[in-house]
């Protein structure tokens, strides 16, 4: 028995032991995605969600086609009217610069409008505003970071319009052998003057639709009061008439596009440059007023 105890304790004493201690975890490399995550967390609200629109609208085929036709038609639409005036107008017609651009004030905001309620909208129709919010939980920057790009994107966007619809014009003009310089500027001057004017109605057709589509919160409804806004009721108005004539003077588009239409003095209550400042305060001043109600109603909520 002796023997028996003593083999065992030897070969207790041999025999190897498990070690009861888990691995050792690899230590993230400084190139890993963790740490560019870690990163981006730390980062601003607002400065994230700027990161996370661009990445989406840069990547929104749908949305640059939307672009793409409403420049063509843009263009299209320029260049016919300028023909149309220079051919049938008579001597009364005094084609310029801005005839050469009148479709990027009379169409171009229609086709800015549905790019902008579809892509303010779209994550509402397919659910993917909430699993955003999962990442980054703050309404607000979202809505703003979507603002900010739209109009950046609408002002590049306009201006080259206005690029395309100049060259387009003048071109048809000279194969025709119209007089085609009537349609130049008489001036740098005159040409920064209609670069100053695009930026503002790209602003405030921005703004407007982002505050349309915040308040409606759908695509159909967003569409059908945006067409109905520009169309029916600033479009039955007429400064004309005396008796509607201080709503004609409130109406914000009238305001914006004033200094390119150039409609006569006395259908305002004022000058040009008060009606572009009254434009621009209208429509982002709504822009504003929808992100903080939204803003105010999600806080509620939670």
């Amino acid at each position: 028995m002796s023997t028996t105890h003593s083999a065992s304790r030897t070969t207790s004493r041999t025999a190897p032991r498990s070690s009861a201690r888990p691995a050792a975890r690899p230590m993230p490399h400084s190139s890993q995605p963790a740490h560019a995550s870690a990163f981006a967390a730390t980062q601003p609200p607002l400065l994230r969600a700027l990161r996370g629109e661009w990445s989406q609208l840069r990547f929104d085929a749908a949305g640059f086609y939307i672009l793409f036709v409403t420049a063509m038609i843009t263009v299209a639409w320029s260049a016919a009217s300028s023909n149309l005036v220079i051919r049938y107008g008579g001597e009364e017609a005094a084609p310029s610069a801005r005839a050469a651009i009148s479709g990027v004030f009379q169409f171009a905001m229609y086709g800015l409008f549905i790019w902008i309620a579809r892509y303010m909208l779209r994550e509402e129709r397919t659910g993917f505003a909430k699993l955003k919010l999962l990442s980054l939980p703050n309404r607000f920057a979202i809505w703003v970071a979507k603002w900010v790009w739209l109009t950046i994107v609408a002002i590049v966007s306009m201006m080259v319009m206005a690029l395309l619809s100049t060259a387009v014009t003048l071109g048809s003009l000279a194969l025709t052998g119209q007089p085609w310089q009537r349609f130049v500027g008489a001036s740098v001057a005159e040409y920064l003057k209609m670069g100053v004017m695009i930026t503002i109605i790209a602003v405030g057709t921005v703004a407007f639709g982002v505050a349309v589509a915040i308040f409606t919160n759908n695509l159909s409804s967003a569409l059908t009061m945006l067409f109905m806004w520009v169309l029916v009721i600033e479009g039955m108005l007429n400064g004309a008439d005396e008796s509607t004539r201080i709503l004609y003077s409130l109406l914000p588009f009238k305001n914006g596009t004033r200094v390119f239409e150039n409609p006569p003095m006395e259908w305002f209550m004022w000058n040009p440059t008060v009606s572009v400042g009254y434009f621009l305060v209208v429509t982002i001043g709504l822009a504003a007023l929808a992100i903080a109600l939204n803003k105010s109603k999600m806080t509620r909520d939670e």
